[in-house]
This record gives structure tokens, C-alpha cells and sequence, in this order.
């Protein structure tokens, strides 16, 4: 395994006493420096600085690829017992894709101070072939000068690379209400750990319901067949860059498995293993029957090009296509068509709610992607399928 940590270092005035080095670049290379494993930094700041900067983060022994920068990221703070109160006196400039490269590197942690540190394009450079852990302050920092006021106005587009999100409980407060399951899954984001200061902290993963601090969890999580029992798909690589073999959660008849509800938004999916049910609002796989298929729906007429398969629910069409971006999508009955998905991976199926035609379900390779309000924004679930061939709402 090789790390790496992709970050703007910055200046940091604490408390009234002189600048010293500050950010995740310098306090990641501490910790490594601990662990005993490959890392590489990957830091920015002002050519004038770097006198100042590189001795402290070189002595620790960790090799360090240095970007330029036209300014220092600086910051003054005071603490009030674990509170803090931060100004931003300057800000790096962004990363471009080219300048985050690391070869070599499996796990990548992108660590901004700001929300202009990362655009989508190059966390999705970063995330290409490996893991990819943010550091939410990045989502919540709006990039302006002065006090420090976060705030959730993000693009959600900055979440569809990332593997693993990093809150602290305040970020966390104002991303999603409730530090539940269900709230934290909102995000997107496959796995989520909110610190709590020396409170410990809180894990929300795809194999298991969120845990404080490491006490195991009230009921044993639930499989198809049983608790402690997980089916794995085949060997490979997710849509995400993920490995893939990962756990499918959940059956109303195993033990510790709550029962299912009239509310609840069921999906059937074909995969190459056979038909997965799936809970879209848990997230969960409630049942996978290798002996049975899916029953497909006429495919409508739809003159485009490249065409891979569609769906259609009164005057709405969704069609999958062999390009960028992968979906096209029609309110008018193919009169009009405009593009969605953007960012995400190619397809291979699609279907939309016979009851709700604003409720899109999307299939790539092994992931489902969710849209609740016509295919402008999507969301992407955690769980992880065998090969998918069709899916039906």
C-alpha cells in the first residue's frame, strides 16, 4: 500500500504567537512518519515561503513534491477550549489535475482549506484507479477572506470521485440533519467518519450502521442467508475505482433485519450473479435470486445517436448513450432532449418510477445512481453489484 496526501500547507498564527507551519500536509507526514508505510506529500504554498515551510515537513522524512503557489493559504486562530475561532488571511490557488498527479499511489487523501482547492475535475484525476479520502472543511469553507463563516452552498459535483469523507461534527451539522445512517448516506459518499473531538467519532461504511467510538453495533448486520454470512461479488474493480467484493447488505428475513414498509423505494436489478433486490432508500440488497431474471419493459423508439438502451414513463424518456455525458433526457416525448449525468460513469441501464417520472434509477457497471428530480442532480450508492445487465423501479 502507498499514501499520499494532497494539500496546501499553510501559515497559521495561533493565539497571537508567530506563523508556523500549519495543514494537513504537515500533521499527515507526523503521522505517517509513525506508521511505517510508503506516503508521499504532495504540497503548495508561495515560492518566498518555502524557506520557512520545507525545513519542519522535510525533517520528517517523508519525500515531498512541492507545487507553486501565487499566495500561502494563512489563517489567524484562537481556541476557546476545543472551540476555535479562525480569520482567513490568504488563500493557496487551486489544484489542477496535473499538479495533484502522484504515481504509484493506492489511497490518496485530498486535504483543502478552502472550497476552491479542489474542483471536481481534478479530485476526479486524483480518484482514477484508487481510493480517494476528503477532507469535508474543503465543502464548507467558502473561499473569501475574513472570518471564517461555513456554510453547505458546495457543489455536490465535488463528492462523485470520493470514496471516503472526513467531517468534523460541525461540518457534518451543517451537510445533513442528524448524524443517523440514513442522513449520513445522503452525502453520496460510500464511507463517512465525523470526529467528535475527544469524544471519539462516528463511522458510517457500507458493511456496517454508524458506530461511536468502536462499541459494536446493538444487532448483528444482516446478509442475504443469514447474519455474518456476506456473498461478495467477483474480483475486479468498481465503477469507482473501488475493489470490488463488496458485502450486499440486508433481508427482512434474517435476525436483527428490520421488515420493509409500503414507503420504502424497491429496485429490481439484473446482474451477471441474477436478480437483486434493492432497497434504494437503505441501501441494502434484500434478497438475490440466482435462478431469476428481470422482466424488461419494451425499449421506446428514440432516434439518437449511440444509443445503448432507454426508458420512458408517459412524455418522460431517459435514454443511455455511448458518450459524455452518458444519459439524455426528454419531458416531451423525444421532441426535446438535454444532457445528464455529468461526471458519471458509463452505462448500461436505466429505468424510471411508473408512479413518479422525476424518480430515475441508473446503472453502471456495478453502481446505481439515483435521481429524485429528473435526472439534474444524482446521488450514488454505496453498495456495490455483480455485473448489471437491466434495472425496473
Amino acid at each position: 500500500m502507498s499514501v499520499a496526501i494532497v494539500g496546501s500547507v499553510s501559515l497559521d498564527r495561533v493565539e497571537g504567537r508567530p506563523p508556523r507551519i500549519g495543514g494537513c500536509p504537515y500533521y499527515a507526514a507526523r503521522a505517517l512518519r509513525s506508521l511505517h508505510v510508503r506516503a508521499v506529500i504532495a504540497a503548495k504554498c508561495a515560492a518566498p515561503d518555502r524557506s520557512r515551510i520545507l525545513p519542519p515537513l522535510a525533517q520528517l522524512g517523508i519525500p515531498v513534491l512541492w507545487r507553486d503557489s501565487t499566495s500561502t493559504a494563512a489563517f489567524t486562530i484562537d481556541y476557546n477550549g476545543e472551540h476555535r475561532r479562525m480569520f482567513v488571511d490568504a488563500i493557496a490557488d487551486p489544484w489542477t489535475a496535473e499538479e495533484a498527479r502522484v504515481p504509484g499511489a493506492t489511497w490518496v487523501h485530498a486535504a483543502p482549506l478552502a472550497r476552491s482547492d479542489f474542483p471536481p475535475e481534478t479530485l476526479a484525476a486524483l480518484a482514477r484507479g484508487r481510493r480517494l479520502s476528503l477532507d469535508g472543511q474543503g465543502l464548507v469553507r467558502p473561499a473569501r477572506l475574513g472570518p471564517l463563516e461555513p456554510d453547505a452552498d458546495y457543489d455536490p459535483e465535488l463528492l462523485r470521485s470520493v470514496s471516503i469523507l472526513k467531517l468534523a461534527e460541525e461540518e457534518a451539522e451543517l451537510l445533513v440533519e442528524g448524524l443517523d445512517e440514513r442522513a449520513l448516506r445522503r452525502l453520496g459518499v460510500p464511507e463517512v467518519v465525523v470526529t467528535l473531538g475527544s469524544r471519539g467519532c462516528i463511522v458510517s461504511a457500507p458493511h456496517r450502521p454508524p458506530r461511536r467510538d468502536g462499541p459494536p453495533p446493538s444487532s448483528p448486520t444482516c446478509w442475504p442467508g443469514g447474519p455474518h454470512e456476506p456473498p461478495h461479488a467477483a474480483d475486479g474493480e468498481g465503477d469507482s475505482g473501488e475493489p470490488r467484493g463488496s458485502p450486499l447488505r440486508g433481508t427482512p428475513g434474517s435476525p436483527g433485519c428490520r421488515g420493509k414498509t409500503a414507503s420504502d423505494v424497491i429496485a429490481h436489478v439484473q446482474t451477471a450473479d441474477g436478480l437483486a433486490v434493492v432497497d434504494l432508500e437503505d441501501e441494502t440488497v434484500l434478497e438475490l435470486d440466482s435462478g431469476s431474471t428481470i422482466e424488461r419493459a419494451p425499449q421506446p423508439p428514440v432516434s439518437l445517436p449511440r444509443v445503448i438502451t432507454a426508458a420512458a414513463t408517459g412524455s418522460t424518456i431517459v435514454a443511455v448513450v455511448d458518450a459524455k455525458p452518458p444519459l439524455l433526457v426528454s419531458h416531451d416525448a423525444g421532441r426535446t432532449w438535454r444532457d445528464s449525468g455529468r461526471g458519471l460513469p458509463a452505462g448500461r441501464a436505466v429505468a424510471i418510477s411508473p408512479d413518479d417520472p422525476d424518480v430515475i434509477l441508473y446503472g453502471a457497471r456495478n453502481r446505481l445512481y439515483l435521481s429524485r428530480d429528473g435526472g439534474r442532480f444524482w446521488r450514488g450508492l454505496a453498495l456495490e453489484l455483480p455485473e448489471i445487465e437491466a434495472v425496473s423501479l
